[in-house]
């Protein structure tokens, strides 16, 4: 049967270029659940579908990170856009941050600091 061919061939252009695989997979699901109980008697289909379950392992390692950077990367877009809202609220467009670090100014105050537990030894 023409089964394993089209399966290899599916499967070499997932392995090609795995940004096809959101294009491929339901040909992938569509062959492994009309053929299934073919495939299962196929003993060519462990290291047929090796690389695939690779594939698909790195993929999940990976999803789990990026759907927490998603998160929070809306979070901020929700905060940014809560404060920007406030700020025309309050009609005072203020694109200047909130707070600035001045190095020189934190070394002098740290300096001062020092100087006055000097002084009281």
């Amino acid at each position: 049967t023409a089964v394993l061919p089209f399966l290899q061939a599916v499967l070499h252009r997932i392995q090609g270029k795995p940004a096809r695989v959101a294009t491929l997979a339901s040909w992938l699901r569509a062959l492994l659940s009309t053929h299934a109980a073919y495939l299962m008697s196929c003993s060519q289909l462990l290291p047929l579908l090796t690389p695939l379950y690779q594939l698909i392992d790195e993929r999940l390692g990976v999803f789990k990170p990026l759907l927490k950077l998603v998160g929070r990367m809306q979070m901020l877009q929700a905060q940014i856009a809560s404060q920007a809202a406030a700020s025309q609220q309050d009609g005072a467009p203020s694109s200047d941050p909130l707070r600035t670090y001045d190095e020189a100014a934190e070394e002098r105050a740290a300096e001062e600091e020092e100087e006055e537990g000097e002084e009281e030894f």
